[in-house]
C-alpha cells in the first residue's frame, strides 16, 4: 500500500502517539479507529428533519401551544 506524508506539528504527532491503544498500533490503525468514531458519533447527530421538527416545536410554544405539566398529568388521570 502506498504511504503519504501527512505534516503536523511536534505537539500534534505527540498527541496521536498518546491515543494509541498499544505502542505498536500503526497510525493507519489508529485513523481508521478515529474515523469510524466519528461516523459512529455522527450517526447520532440531529438530521435536518429533526431540527426542523425542533423549530417547529419552539415556534408552537412561542405561539402559547402547550400544555403544562399540571394539565398533563389531569388528562392522564395522575394526579
Amino acid at each position: 500500500m502506498p504511504g503519504t506524508t501527512i505534516p503536523c506539528t511536534h505537539e500534534t504527532k505527540q498527541k496521536l502517539v498518546e491515543l494509541k491503544n498499544y505502542p505498536a498500533e500503526t497510525y493507519e490503525q489508529l485513523f481508521v479507529r478515529l474515523i469510524l468514531k466519528i461516523e459512529d458519533e455522527d450517526d447520532n447527530l440531529l438530521t435536518d428533519k429533526d431540527m426542523a421538527d425542533i423549530q417547529k416545536s419552539i415556534a408552537g410554544i412561542a405561539k402559547g401551544k402547550y400544555k403544562t405539566q399540571e394539565q398533563m398529568k389531569e388528562k392522564y388521570g395522575m394526579k
